[in-house]
Parts: C-alpha cells; structure tokens; sequence
C-alpha cells in the first residue's frame, strides 16, 4: 500500500492583477498564507488573462513559494498544439520571471 503525500495548503490567485494598488494588498495576503503555512501558489496562463503569473513574478514571490500553473490547452487556439505548448510555456516563465519551469508537486 502507498501511502499518500498531502502537497500542503494552496493559495489562488485567479483574480490577481499588477495594479499598484492591489499589488500592496496581495503581498499583504502573501505574508499572511505564509504564517499559516500555505506553501503553492495556484495560477494559469488564462487567470485574468495573463495577469496572474505576471503579478506573482511582480512580486518575486516565487522565491518564497511552489507555483502551481497551468497551460490553456484546449481553451486557447493552438493551446494544446506542440508550438502552442512551447508558447505558452516561454509566456508563463516570462510573466513569472522563471528561467526553468518549478519542479513538479510531489
């Protein structure tokens, strides 16, 4: 029997924006989920259109958490497309100020 691994506690950020004013408020949010452990912050190339992941690598907090993203797929026209695929991943990356994509959750 394999045991299971609880990943820990995940923060999304759906809603996220780079508007100055909601920035100050979202690092707030961070420092909080810190102190009661949230570990993964969830976010997608298609959350509130790209601003999402440009808001978590704004605020250079994928030092201090694992990030959880995720492609558009079928959602977006070449999506799920080999070209599409390295796209969208080269997007993500750059919005979140990555070199390399974040280990898989384990």
């Amino acid at each position: 029997m394999c045991a299971a691994k609880q990943v820990g506690l995940a923060l999304g950020t759906d809603a996220w924006t780079t508007d100055p004013e909601q920035i100050k408020k979202q690092e707030e949010l961070l420092q909080v989920a810190k102190k009661y452990g949230v570990s993964i912050l969830d976010t997608a190339r298609l959350y509130a259109g790209g601003a999402s992941e440009s808001a978590i690598g704004t605020m250079s907090a994928t030092k201090g958490f694992d990030i959880s993203t995720k492609l558009p797929g079928g959602f977006a026209p070449d999506g799920s497309s080999a070209a599409g695929v390295l796209k969208y991943t080269e997007q993500s990356l750059d919005a979140l100020k990555l070199e390399k994509p974040p280990p898989p959750l384990s």
